[in-house]
């Protein structure tokens, strides 16, 4: 396999080959969306032909300490690829599932309230709140395969470098957040609710009690990259679950017994937060990474530096933030009672679920394709060991995202207990069905764009994500009259439209693609 270091061999026997069509076959049998990989498979068949063609004709070069080996075919499965992609992207899928669990619980005791407004003032304050977020939030994207590279080259120090410039920007990237949520509350929810509706005033008091996790979840967000970089998903896992689990506990506490209501959910978020910080501070503090010498050593270039790299990332924020603030905003004034939006939040939190555990593949492709590019072909990586990973990277982003489509729709029955309103139970129902069925294309749209993050090519990203975004906004605009569900067909148009400009860029006009052309003129 390429992660173990392969090399380029003769074609393979016959009977390995039928193996190969016959895991693919069953593959494509499984899956619930054949149409979503019908680009992908043309694609890694070609490139599987492309492979074997050239390894005809060339000799065998021994990978380090195993001998004569081979390129692994996209195809191929339960190989080392397929092992070093899995060991990424299973702990990672655990970890980035258990935000979306934990909004599942806010979103069931605020529920238990009793007054649809509640929750959908919630949801208005934690749209400004992710909005301002992830503006502010492009180090973790950047300083992933900035570290894997490091790492890739056998350089801890540069690596403990990066890492500790990010955290540096991060805290004063915070702090600007947390000072602009608290100076300018109001004028920012006004953004998706009227100042004079009910929601408007459940939900300031949960904005300003949340945005006290900025800086803690910015700074807990770049170390979480800094031990993803390092292929360890363990670590990031078990303090993901020790905080939300405190969470899980403090948010009835406060809501109830303490007598805080909604804005006690937004206070245990910022302290689980705040605890999540803590143990990535001090595990980064123990492994020597996080040094003062280094924190001190942050010049102005190399911030500069970090911004540049960090535009297309904030480009790509900008675009998606807005088409999703103007989304807030049209479900939170189609009725005063609040129905339309609590229904519109509990659907979120589901494809919210399936989603962001979707992301474990992006995360793992962020990884593996710096790793594998910062390699010489002799150690197993290079362009061709780089495009076979690509490929498999999105076979798995489908075939995941359909099984979590499939696991959303039987967990369909128990979104009843999320609101014990009837009204709101029935207008979420069918919502639900519209995120499960997505789950298939966001796999390939985040499995390839993971591999556009470990290609480098934010811009790439932040054009696809802007005509995405401006799909939507304008689908939104056509489909409006058909209420929550013109919004949730916008959702279809968003990320359909992302999906093709995912695999252009990886068939014509991505680095990788273009080190295959190269490659099939070398074979003629």
């Amino acid at each position: 396999g390429l992660a173990g270091g392969t090399c380029s061999g003769a074609p393979r026997g016959w009977q390995e080959r039928e193996r190969d069509r016959e895991s693919w076959r069953k593959l494509a049998g499984a899956c619930a969306h054949p149409a979503v990989f019908a680009s992908a498979r043309q694609i890694a068949r070609a490139r599987h032909r492309r492979l074997h063609g050239r390894l005809a004709r060339a000799p065998c070069r021994a990978s380090a300490g195993r001998g004569p080996a081979e390129a692994a075919p996209a195809m191929a499965m339960a190989d080392d690829l397929d092992r070093r992609i899995l060991a990424l992207a299973l702990p990672a899928t655990l970890n980035l599932a258990i935000f979306p669990l934990a909004g599942l619980v806010d979103v069931y005791w605020v529920g238990r309230i009793g007054d649809a407004r509640m929750l959908a003032g919630m949801g208005a304050a934690n749209q400004v709140f992710s909005t301002l977020f992830w503006l502010i939030a492009f180090l973790p994207s950047v300083t992933t395969p900035r570290v894997a590279d490091a790492i890739g080259r056998g350089d801890r120090e540069l690596a403990a470098r990066r890492v500790c410039e990010a955290l540096a920007l991060a805290a004063l990237l915070g702090l600007l957040g947390f000072f602009l949520v608290q100076g300018f509350p109001k004028q920012l929810l006004q953004i998706v609710a009227s100042s004079d509706s009910e929601i408007f005033t459940a939900a300031l008091p949960y904005l300003r009690a949340r945005s006290l996790s900025f800086v803690p979840a910015l700074l807990s967000a770049v170390a979480f990259s800094a031990f993803r970089a390092d292929m360890d998903a363990i670590t990031p896992l078990i303090i993901t679950l020790l905080s939300n689990s405190l969470n899980c506990v403090l948010t009835p506490l406060f809501i109830f017994k303490a007598g805080m209501g909604v804005s006690g959910a937004g206070l245990a978020t910022a302290l689980s937060e705040v605890v999540s910080c803590a143990l990535f501070i001090s595990l980064l503090v123990r492994k020597r990474v996080l040094r003062l010498g280094l924190l001190r050593g942050v010049t102005r270039k190399t911030a500069v530096e970090l911004f540049q790299a960090g535009g297309a990332v904030q480009l790509r924020s900008l675009s998606i933030q807005a088409a999703f603030l103007y989304v807030a905003r049209t479900v939170t004034r189609m009725d005063t009672s609040g129905v339309a939006a609590a229904a519109h939040q509990i659907t979120l939190q589901f494809w919210q679920l399936g989603g962001i555990a979707l992301l474990a593949t992006s995360t793992a492709a962020s990884v593996i394709i710096p790793a594998l590019r910062a390699k010489s072909e002799a150690e197993g990586g290079g362009e061709a060991a780089a495009a076979c990973a690509a490929d498999r990277l999105l076979i798995w982003g489908g075939v995941m995202g359909t099984i979590l489509g499939g696991m959303l729709l039987m967990l369909l029955p128990f979104a009843a207990l999320l609101s014990p309103l009837p009204e709101v139970q029935r207008a979420a129902r069918p919502l639900a069905v519209f995120a499960a069925a997505l789950q298939p294309f966001v796999g390939v749209v985040f499995a390839g764009e993971g591999v556009m993050q470990g290609l480098n090519c934010f811009g790439a990203i932040a054009k696809l994500t802007a005509f995405g975004a401006i799909s939507m906004v304008l689908s939104l605009k056509l489909l409006s009259p058909l209420g929550l569900t013109g919004v949730w067909l916008s959702f279809f148009v968003f990320n359909i439209a992302r999906l093709v400009g995912v695999l252009l860029h990886h068939r014509r006009s991505g680095p990788l693609a273009g080190a295959s052309r190269a490659g099939d003129l070398a074979v003629k």
